[in-house]
This record gives structure tokens, C-alpha cells and sequence, in this order.
């Protein structure tokens, strides 16, 4: 769900909630604190009380709930989410987080059903829609999406034993 609190609405920095330790690049201020900022207003949560993900090694963190949605990301998807649930979407709920999730996916090639198209779509979600013009994408996919391909895969054929 998120181990860091948004601070500064400014600078994107916070605090590990565990620890109470500064953390930098808690959120992306330009990108997604207006969408939060809207996102907690919305569903009536204190932004510097929310948990969201702490920055990795590189990037920015900031992502909500437990589909880890990033805030702008998420804004992309909410109206899609309300029209199906017939109301307020909320990130930090688990039904409303991975219907999202299952809608990106699809989105990103997964309904496609094929090797590749689910592979984007896993590194989508990983690392955004732009991840192959990353100067990380080979790391990407060696670290991220294989090994999730082939979780996939040991899935698929664990189903067709039971079946």
C-alpha cells in the first residue's frame, strides 16, 4: 500500500513512514501531486497522511494502493473505473485498484492473449507505456518481465494439469 508520506507538495519529498527518515523523490510534483492532491480532496483523505510507494533506486515512488497506481495514471483510468462501479473509484481500495490494473493491462496488450503483447503489457505496468525507449529497457525485461513470463507460464501449465 505504500511505506512513505508525501511532505512537500513542492518538492515531492516525505518521510519513510516506519522510520520517520526524509525520503527525496517521494512523488513526481509536476506530474502527479495535482492529480493526488485531487485524488485525496476527492475521497476525503489527508494527502500528507496517505501511504504511497517510496522512491526505488531510480524514478520517482508515489504510487497508490495496491495495484500501485501512479496519481496521473490513475486519473487517466478513474472515469472508466466509475462508469463500471457507479461511483467514486478509490485507489487504496482493493476491488476498485485491480479492476484498474486488469483495464491497463488489456490496454497494454494483454488482451491480445500472445507472448509479446503480454510482456508489454507486464512492462508496461512495470515501468510505463514508454519502457522500451528507456535507456533500462533490456534491464527491464531481464529483471521485470521475463521472470514474470514465466510465472505466467508455470500458471498456464499448472491449469492445464488440474484441467
Amino acid at each position: 500500500m505504500g511505506q512513505c508520506y508525501v511532505r512537500n507538495t513542492q518538492t515531492g519529498s516525505g518521510i519513510v513512514i516506519k522510520t520517520g527518515a526524509s525520503a527525496s523523490k517521494v512523488m513526481s510534483p509536476s506530474r502527479d501531486i495535482p492529480p493526488f492532491l485531487d485524488i485525496t480532496e476527492e475521497l476525503g483523505k489527508d494527502p500528507y497522511n496517505t501511504p504511497v510507494s517510496c522512491p526505488m533506486s531510480y524514478g520517482w515512488g508515489g504510487a497508490m494502493g495496491p495495484a500501485q497506481f501512479i496519481p496521473a495514471t490513475w486519473q487517466n483510468y478513474r472515469e472508466r473505473i466509475e462508469e463500471i462501479l457507479g461511483r467514486a473509484a478509490n485507489p487504496w481500495a482493493i476491488k476498485d485498484s485491480f479492476l484498474a490494473a486488469g483495464l491497463y493491462l488489456s490496454d497494454y496488450g494483454a488482451k491480445s492473449q500472445a507472448y509479446n503483447g503480454e510482456l508489454n503489457a507486464a512492462l508496461s505496468y512495470f515501468a510505463g507505456p514508454g519502457w522500451s525507449k528507456s535507456s533500462y529497457a533490456s534491464v527491464y525485461k531481464r529483471d521485470y518481465g521475463y521472470p514474470i513470463m514465466n510465472i505466467t507460464s508455470q500458471y498456464a501449465e499448472d491449469i492445464a494439469k488440474l484441467e
